[in-house]
């Protein structure tokens, strides 16, 4: 997988790049993306929807359900 950060700043250099990352925290039941685009005019959009609940509390994806 791709990191879309190193030391805090975007690895989306590109005009017109996006990329996305999957993360989970081991004490929360949610799997949560963060999006990076960057503009063709160089502006950076970068956010964190709200999460997507993990069946079973795990805070692992079960193999049934999808995104």
């Amino acid at each position: 997988m791709t990191r879309i950060t190193e030391n805090g700043v975007s690895t989306t250099r590109n005009t017109g790049e996006e990329k996305y990352e999957r993360f989970s925290f081991r004490d929360r039941p949610y799997i949560f993306y963060q999006y990076d685009y960057r503009h063709t005019d160089g502006e950076l959009f970068s956010c964190v929807p709200p999460p997507k609940r993990v069946q079973g509390g795990t805070g692992r994806m079960d193999k049934k359900q999808t995104i």
